[in-house]
């Protein structure tokens, strides 16, 4: 495989990586879910998915209230 092919596969799993990433994060938004991630100082912290979605992509989302 090329240099030029293997830029173009590393392009292409990015993206897919990127899109992911969207698709659960406005997932657990709407289902007002939270997530684990790091703080600046590289301390594991649980936020609200919804902040993290609104502040990466400036969308706003409904909640999907869901009863067991």
């Amino acid at each position: 495989m090329s240099e030029k092919e293997m830029l173009k596969q590393t392009n292409k799993l990015l993206e897919g990586l990127k899109m992911a990433d969207y698709q659960l994060l406005k997932q657990k938004s709407m289902l007002n879910q939270n997530i684990i991630t790091e703080d600046d100082n590289g301390n594991i912290v649980e936020v609200p998915a919804r902040t993290v979605f609104q502040e990466l992509y400036q969308e706003k989302l409904s909640v999907c209230l869901i009863e067991d």
